[in-house]
């Protein structure tokens, strides 16, 4: 009994490792990602802690709809993560929160901005920053090459007007099947986000430089919106029921059904991952008066009172996140754009991006603009996007799509900034 006792005391004193270099401090980090994207992310949190060893990143990760609603709940309640992931669309409404930190000094400080783009989405009309871009989403043309070969026509470039793509259209028309579910059709459905892009490519915006009063009733907008309701009205867009079927325009595009698609950079990661050999290419969106469209990041954001060795760790995962090795690892194996134009200049030159013509996302970036974001954009757009379908149901006239559109956007406009 005495010699167990000796081999036990001899096995816990000195026979055990000890740790060694325990983490001083626990970052609490949540993100929205798909599944097959979560390796690249869980690579890039393992290069930061082997590189920091002091800090322990406590990842949680949940689906885009699930992660900004447990956002929501665990900031009511006083709780949340250090530093997490937010679509930039609704950075300006956790900033009039309150809940988010000034990232305005710390950036202008230690990242130098030649060196990144897309940051001023990011920015409220005062050019306070409160976040940084993780990646990138803008808008290219992508086409079906086979089709448009099949079909005789030439692929897009960048002389494409809105003319161009309406001359396309028609021709791909003709190809339509009666069975509905198996119609090819030319561009994808009209939506909110369309029209949004043919007002930006009209010289417009959807709201004022002050963004609080909607500009869905000018001439500008309504040439737009009914520039889109031409593609709907002369059945070169998907029904409602074809894209139920497969479950939307990017499935529709996918299954060889949809010949352009008006598309963000996520979409070309995807198909690298799903259907690597579908014959496609991207060219520059068509243009109006100008050649533009919206760009959002997908920004990390630190919430706000911190203590400083959090906030001062957050700020370097987010450092380590922007640099040329992790956002060339994004751009790799990741979903998004790199903000990095290092990483971007390295991804552009890979046999994929050559294949595709994948610079057109990059190009785009630099003339592209934000999406009219303000505290309240989740409630306008609501909105906004309400109406924009009431009109393709026929609920509403076509005429009367922009006076109604922009009546729903004031009303959430006047409300919110009552007593602002």
């Amino acid at each position: 009994c005495s010699g167990l006792l000796i081999m036990f005391s001899l096995s816990s004193c000195s026979g055990q490792k000890q740790p060694v270099n325990e983490p001083k401090i626990r970052l609490k980090l949540s993100i929205f990602s798909e599944s097959h994207f979560i390796p690249m992310e869980r690579e890039i949190i393992s290069n930061f802690e082997k590189a920091n060893p002091d800090i322990k990143i406590d990842l949680s990760v949940s689906s885009y709809m699930q992660h900004h609603e447990k956002i929501q709940i665990q900031l009511a309640g006083g709780s949340g993560p250090d530093i997490w992931l937010t679509d930039g669309v609704y950075i300006m409404e956790w900033a009039e929160r309150g809940v988010l930190e000034d990232l305005t000094e710390l950036y202008k400080t230690s990242m130098d901005e030649k060196e990144y783009f897309g940051i001023q989405a990011l920015r409220d009309i005062n050019e306070r920053l409160w976040g940084i871009p993780k990646e990138i989403e803008t808008f290219g043309l992508f086409y079906n090459k086979s089709i448009f070969d099949g079909c005789g026509i030439k692929y897009p470039d960048d002389t494409w007007t809105w003319d161009s793509l309406k001359e396309a259209a028609k021709v791909f028309r003709k190809d339509m099947n009666r069975d509905s579910k198996k119609s090819i059709f030319g561009i994808n459905s009209g939506g909110g986000i369309f029209i949004a892009n043919a007002i930006y490519q009209n010289g417009g915006t959807l709201l004022d430089k002050k963004r609080r009063n909607s500009l869905l009733n000018t001439e500008i907008a309504v040439e737009a919106i009914e520039y889109v309701f031409w593609f709907n009205k002369e059945k070169c867009m998907p029904t409602v029921e074809s894209k139920d079927s497969v479950g939307g325009d990017f499935e529709l595009f996918r299954a060889e059904r949809l010949v352009m698609l008006s598309g963000q950079y996520c979409y070309a990661n995807t198909l690298k991952h799903t259907k690597p050999e579908l014959n496609y290419s991207v060219a520059f969106p068509p243009k109006k008066a100008k050649r533009t469209c919206y760009y959002v990041p997908n920004a990390w954001v630190i919430t706000r009172g911190r203590p400083k060795e959090i906030l001062d760790a957050s700020w370097k995962f987010i450092q380590f996140y922007s640099n040329s090795e992790s956002q060339i690892l994004l751009g790799e194996k990741g979903e998004g754009l790199p903000f990095n134009r290092k990483a971007v200049e390295h991804l552009m030159n890979t046999d994929y991006a050559k294949q595709h013509n994948l610079r057109v996302f990059a190009d785009m970036v630099d003339q592209s603009v934000d999406f009219d974001v303000n505290g309240c954009w989740r409630q306008w757009f609501a909105a906004y996007g309400e109406a924009i379908r009431s009109a393709y149901a026929g609920v509403i006239p076509t005429e009367k799509v922009s006076e109604e559109a922009h009546k729903a956007i004031q009303k959430v406009l006047d409300a919110y900034y009552k007593n602002r």
